[in-house]
């Protein structure tokens, strides 16, 4: 029978509109159960095949199709289409109803946006969502591809904010960790398992601590990272984790005063032991509240037994500044090894030293300085400016002359004592005037007396001026025993009757 026409005509209700059953394919027949075609010129605009449902109070998951298959006496819905307009396939493509999905259920299959499908969402693999269309092959570059939140228009004349953009990671349940974000890129000529310019880890951001989640750079044994202090921490701020099982930190943060500082430590997050802090304007300090700190500069270093370095220490009672190193460079039985030098330079040039056995050697002359070139005593003692009444000039508890020689020293308030360098009171040899030779005079300590020499010991010298004695004059007669010789200015002598 000819293909017939059907017109309009009235369901009744609550029966089927248009039903038929029997339709059954054997052996190599294809006929379709339906078989519509049709040629179509006009200028309207026509609807093939139109279902319109007045949708007054129907269940909320009434379907306007339901394409199904029967497999063993299972039936099973192939593709469904909701009354809300939503599309749900199964093992091809389709929207679905439940929870308005999207399921690609074909390797190759994706979705095309926009009118010269430039913007694609595909499939790329197992588990792998991909903008954009598949892999280029050849010398065609792939297109670059973005993802956006949603923005105000360009037109938009108020000042608006953006919304968030937020990405989850996957939550897990109990004790356990959730899952991390991890941005993979391929570094040129890189390998990884044999393949070339294979995805590596470049920055992932796991969950480590309570309110805490740090971002972790490379994969490697050794790696850099951040942490995110979250508000309950102490420390809110960045830290840097240098390795993957230790909790050793670096970071940055804002105190109480806003006053910034970079802090390290291997503690907990929220007790960093180093910290560089701002003091003030233009001021920089390592400071940690009551605790000591020290600055170590490595000349070099081999691991933590073995090194050279210049340490400089502060406590709450001294200040200190040595060279020191341990390990291979060390004397056998010792702990640190022989210091070497340390110089203070201006302008690439040594102008102080401070040698190994303690002496402060000045590196070059100039008029100014207190040593000549490797000497190590002082040569001239200035104090800026003007000198006032009261200024004192201190070189450790004694002033040295010269170095393991001799010493001036106060022994009591206004008492200055000249000794040599073993000890204050232990003796003293000559206080030259003007120089070392027989042509210059001195004084000398012999026991209890002090003598006129010449300035080389070798003979007495002569003494000018009035002689006082101790006592005063006494009337009487004197008899001669002996006498003395006394020399006047211009060299006459003169014996003086003495009586014993």
């Amino acid at each position: 029978m000819a293909n017939v026409p059907i017109s309009a005509f009235t369901v009744p209700a609550n029966t089927v509109g248009i039903g038929a059953t029997g339709y059954s394919l054997t052996g190599s027949a294809s006929a379709s159960f339906m078989d519509l075609a049709g040629t179509w010129n006009t200028s309207g605009t026509p609807t093939a095949i139109k279902l319109n449902i007045t949708n007054t109070a129907s269940n909320g998951a009434s379907l306007l199709m339901d394409l199904q298959t029967t497999v063993s006496g299972v039936t099973t819905s192939r593709f469904r289409v909701g009354t809300s307009g939503d599309a749900y396939a199964f093992d091809f493509i389709g929207v679905g109803v439940s929870n308005s999905t999207l399921r690609l259920r074909n390797a190759l299959s994706f979705i095309s946006l926009g009118s010269s499908d430039d913007a694609i969402i595909g499939r790329r693999g197992a588990a792998n969502l991909r903008l954009g269309a598949a892999d280029t092959t050849g010398t065609t570059a792939p297109t670059p591809q973005f993802l956006s939140a949603q923005s105000w228009a360009s037109s938009t004349t108020n000042n608006q904010t953006g919304a968030n953009f937020t990405i989850d990671g996957s939550q897990g349940t109990g004790t356990g960790a959730g899952g991390s974000i991890v941005f993979r890129v391929a570094p040129a000529g890189g390998t990884a398992n044999g393949v070339q310019n294979a995805l590596v880890n470049a920055f992932a951001i796991r969950p480590v601590l309570t309110n805490q989640a740090f971002a972790e750079i490379g994969t490697s044994t050794i790696r850099g990272a951040i942490i995110a202090q979250g508000p309950t921490g102490s420390f809110p701020g960045i830290f840097a984790k240098l390795a993957a099982d230790v909790e050793s930190r670096a970071g940055a943060y804002l105190d109480a005063t806003d006053q910034g500082a970079i802090f390290m430590g291997a503690g907990s997050s929220t007790a960093p032991d180093v910290l560089l802090r701002r003091d003030a304007p233009n001021t920089l300090a390592l400071r940690n509240a009551t605790a000591a700190q020290t600055f170590n500069a490595y000349g070099t270093f081999t691991d933590a037994s073995n090194y050279t370095r210049l340490r400089f220490e502060a406590t709450s009672t001294y200040g200190a500044l040595r060279w020191e190193g341990l390990g291979s460079g060390a004397s056998p039985g010792a702990l640190f090894v022989a210091a070497p030098n340390i110089r203070f330079q201006t302008a690439g040039t040594s102008r102080w030293e401070i040698n190994a056995s303690g002496h402060l050697v000045a590196e070059a002359d100039n008029a100014y300085d207190i040593g000549a070139s490797s000497a190590n005593r002082p040569r001239n003692v200035y104090v800026a400016g003007s000198a006032t009444v009261g200024s004192d000039i201190y070189v450790g508890r004694y002033v040295v002359l010269q170095a393991n020689r001799a010493n001036f020293s106060a022994s009591s308030s206004g008492v200055v004592q000249i000794a040599n360098d073993a000890s204050p009171g232990s003796g003293f040899g000559r206080l030259q005037f003007g120089g070392t030779t027989s042509s210059f005079p001195a004084l000398k300590r012999d026991t209890t007396s002090l003598q006129a020499r010449l300035a080389d010991d070798s003979a007495f010298t002569n003494i000018q001026g009035k002689l006082t004695t101790e006592t005063a004059y006494t009337a009487g007669t004197v008899v001669a025993t002996g006498y003395l010789t006394l020399y006047d200015s211009t060299g006459t002598a003169y014996r003086v009757p003495c009586l014993v």
